[in-house]
């Protein structure tokens, strides 16, 4: 009896990893753009960007949107596909651990083309970015990362 109770806990448990990961980009498109806009331009605020640098964060802003905007319907189709897939894996009398991780394989490749799709109208921008960052300015950004780095090291002991 415990191990049924074990099994079933474990796949409810991969179930939910299922969902979390590949159900995390739901939401309202317009919140999430929202929260990356105010992202940067809040280190923009930190950082003290000047003018040309601004720039460069404004034009972030608009390939981020451009790309989320042009990959929508097609992240919702795929969305649809994986809550179906999700219910059939709940409503089965039974799920296998391997067919869970083929399950979120296939979550991780989607995410992964997308990333593909993505970065390379992204990168060049966050490069240009660096190009432009004064001494002051990475002094800043190494001591923010520094801080993380330690929080991070704190939270695994």
């Amino acid at each position: 009896m415990k191990t049924i109770a074990t099994s079933r806990t474990i796949a409810m448990t991969l179930l939910a990893t299922f969902l979390v990961v590949g159900l995390s980009a739901c939401g309202d498109r317009d919140r999430h753009q929202a929260k990356i806009d105010h992202t940067l331009d809040f280190v923009a605020y930190r950082l003290s960007f000047d003018e040309s640098q601004k720039a460069i964060v404004d034009k972030l802003k608009l390939e981020i949107a451009d790309a989320r905007a042009e990959t929508a319907e097609s992240q919702a189709k795929i969305r649809d596909l994986q809550f179906e897939r999700a219910l059939e894996l709940l409503n089965a009398d039974s799920v296998s651990a391997e067919e869970f991780a083929r399950e979120l394989d296939k979550l991780f490749d989607v995410h992964k083309e997308r990333a593909e799709e993505f970065m390379p109208k992204v990168l060049p921008l966050l490069s240009d970015l660096h190009g432009t960052l004064n001494d002051t300015q990475k002094a800043k950004l190494e001591k923010k990362l520094r801080h993380w780095q330690e929080h991070s090291l704190s939270k695994r002991v």
